[in-house]
């Protein structure tokens, strides 16, 4: 055989053989790193499902979801010091608490430091229509103004009520919602009449192995749920968003234990994963995301 022919033969072998090995590696480094990977042919043939059923899928439907990981967090604290910073017309009206005050308007601390409240009792003149969108408008220029305003910050939802608009963000840890980090805001006639912030402070992340089901067979669970929402056969209900939410092993109230919320120093991620499918009308389902096996 020629030589230089054979060798020509054993080069292309060579690149091949690494070709084959590099993607195999690459697929190996893709299944450590993802949950689950979703093909665009599964994601469509769900969407098409769901639509002969008047279910319309406006949300986004991710392929690939990375691997959650087991994190530490804290609840943000604040201080005198950030309240002067973040509202510079109000004046302190105590020496015990941290309490600032422009005319009607008042921003607190709670004395255990990890929730923050500001109110506006002045007369509102109703100046104009505030409609959903103009109230959304309001509320991220307050949040703006006054510095909480961040990448990890995620409009959750807008209800009406009683002439008021409740807006409600929550907090994001890279593809995860952390229900326990939100800012509610609420507005009237074009104006902020109260906020409230509590956040959390994410302290350490460790690989973690555990298992979530594909949101493809979260909306497949939520369909029976979905159909019940119906008016009738032929009405729509339309899904907005579907976001993975992280709920930690935090009690809201202390009816059955002493320790409150604002007495947990730091939390380690243990609490519970669910799929929150968000409609239209504001309305959700949730679905447990986690796999037992």
């Amino acid at each position: 055989m020629d030589w230089a022919k054979a060798k020509s033969i054993l080069i292309v072998a060579f690149l091949i053989t690494n070709l084959f090995l590099g993607y195999n590696v690459f697929k190996d480094s893709e299944i450590r790193h993802y949950a689950y990977t979703i093909s665009i042919e599964k994601i469509d043939a769900v969407r098409e499902l769901f639509q002969e059923k008047n279910i319309i899928i406006n949300a986004d439907i991710q392929e690939k979801m990375k691997k959650l990981p087991q994190f530490t967090v804290e609840y943000e604290t604040y201080d005198r010091e950030l309240i002067e910073e973040r509202f510079p017309d109000f004046t302190s009206i105590s020496d015990d608490i941290i309490k600032y005050q422009k005319e009607n308007e008042i921003v607190e601390v709670e004395y255990h430091k990890k929730s923050i409240t500001y109110t506006n009792d002045n007369e509102i003149p109703i100046v104009e229509e505030t409609d959903e969108n103009r109230a959304q408008e309001v509320a991220l220029d307050f949040i703006k103004n006054h510095g909480f305003q961040g990448t990890d910050v995620k409009l959750w939802s807008t209800k009406k009520k009683y002439g008021e608009y409740e807006i409600v963000y929550k907090q994001k840890y890279e593809n995860l919602i952390l229900d326990h980090g939100y800012m509610n805001v609420i507005v009237r006639n074009g104006q902020v009449i109260r906020f409230e912030r509590r956040w959390l402070n994410p302290l350490e992340a460790k690989a973690s192995d555990k298992e979530i089901i594909p949101v493809t067979k979260a909306l497949m669970l939520a369909i029976d749920d979905l159909r019940m929402k119906k008016e009738n056969e032929d009405s729509e209900v339309i899904i907005e968003d579907i976001s993975l939410v992280f709920k930690l092993d935090i009690l809201e109230f202390d009816e059955l234990i002493n320790e409150k919320w604002y007495e947990i120093n730091e939390s380690t991620g243990t609490g519970l994963l669910y799929w929150r499918i968000f409609l239209a009308d504001q309305d959700y389902i949730d679905i447990n995301a986690e796999t037992y096996d």
